[in-house]
């Protein structure tokens, strides 16, 4: 497989399919400034938690919750439509696809269904927190204006017997601390380029990203065949094409659960999306001589993955897709390297 940064319009792949208006609670305006896209699939309980996050906004910004339910047979939850109801101060559509269109088509479709002119896609596991909006918007207007803001995200543990209470992510050691300034800076906010994607996906997922709507549709969106990490690629052609931020508050959580993102197939297809993209940008959007960084990047990528997941992944298959020898992982090294390299 190969990495093309010029993408293609992944939108079109499901025009044949319709999405129908199952459900809508309309108490307001129709023209909002901001959509709030949640796709789901079967999980109804965890939808009414993703969307009371969503109906928790304080913001001045008008905004619509917009939920496309890939379940051709689904049913509107009775808890979520009496939540829904009982305001006014928000709108929403709950649409149904006449076909299952895959995970990423479906996060494409509740794009293109939104109204608004900025766009967060929220996936049904996950939360924002009630001054998501608020901050984000004034955080972008700090930076002098751009297509698009990410914040960070904590995570939460869904899986049957586990601790849910959010897991806050800390800087304890000396070189957390140094490695949170040197990304986000005195202020910060910083520049999310293909420069500092090269070293990873600092973005993590799409939780708490708001970006212009137009953008996403003009960089073809989300492309099933780069799965698992299809949203990583975005932030890489959006990076590429507009003006794009980091921002370091905490503002939105991402529930773990057990699902596909677990699998050991999964995890690795993560690492050898992230190497096929670093050689895409070689010589494009980085310096060609860059190369020579990937064989530890891959390996240092390999260790926070097992780490964070618990989870021993086949090395020597890693290797063999990749066609490289892979190092020691040394994760310190490339700190000051990357501040004179300007790749924070």
């Amino acid at each position: 497989m190969k990495i093309d940064l010029a993408g293609r319009n992944a939108f079109a792949d499901h025009e044949h399919v319709d999405s129908i208006i199952e459900w809508e609670h309309a108490p307001v305006n129709s023209n909002p400034e901001i959509s709030i896209a949640i796709p789901t699939f079967r999980r109804p309980d965890l939808l009414v938690e993703a969307v009371a996050s969503a109906l928790s906004q304080d913001c001045n910004q008008s905004y619509e919750i917009v939920i496309v339910d890939n379940d051709p047979d689904c049913e509107v939850d009775r808890h979520l439509k009496d939540m829904v109801q009982s305001q006014d101060k928000v709108n929403l559509r709950y649409y149904k696809n006449r076909e299952n269109i895959g995970m990423f088509g479906n996060w494409n479709r509740s794009i293109a269904v939104s109204r608004g002119a900025w766009i967060t896609l929220l996936n049904d596991d996950d939360l924002l927190a009630p001054n998501f909006i608020s901050r984000s918007v004034e955080a972008l207007s700090r930076a002098g204006g751009g297509e698009g803001i990410v914040c960070r995200a904590n995570s939460f543990d869904r899986r049957v017997g586990q601790d849910r209470r959010i897991r806050v992510a800390e800087e304890r050691s000396s070189y957390e601390k140094f490695r949170t300034f040197l990304r986000f800076g005195r202020h910060g906010i910083a520049r999310l380029t293909p420069r500092v994607l090269y070293f990873g996906n600092e973005a993590g997922n799409t939780a708490g990203f708001l970006v212009r709507r137009d953008a996403v549709i003009q960089v073809g969106g989300f492309l099933p065949e780069e799965w698992p990490a299809a949203d990583y690629m975005l932030y890489v052609r959006l990076a590429i094409a507009f003006r794009i931020f980091l921002f370091r508050p905490v503002l939105a959580y991402v529930g773990i659960g057990d699902n596909e993102s677990m699998r050991p197939e999964t995890l690795t297809g993560f690492i050898v999306i992230l190497e096929l993209a670093r050689r895409s940008l070689l010589g494009r959007h980085v310096p060609s001589w860059w190369a020579r960084f990937n064989p530890r990047l891959v390996s240092n990528h390999l260790l926070d993955v097992e780490q964070i997941w618990h989870t021993k992944l086949d090395r020597e298959d890693i290797e063999k897709t990749l066609a490289m020898n892979l190092p020691a992982a040394d994760r310190h090294s490339f700190l000051i390297q990357r501040l004179l390299l300007r790749a924070y």
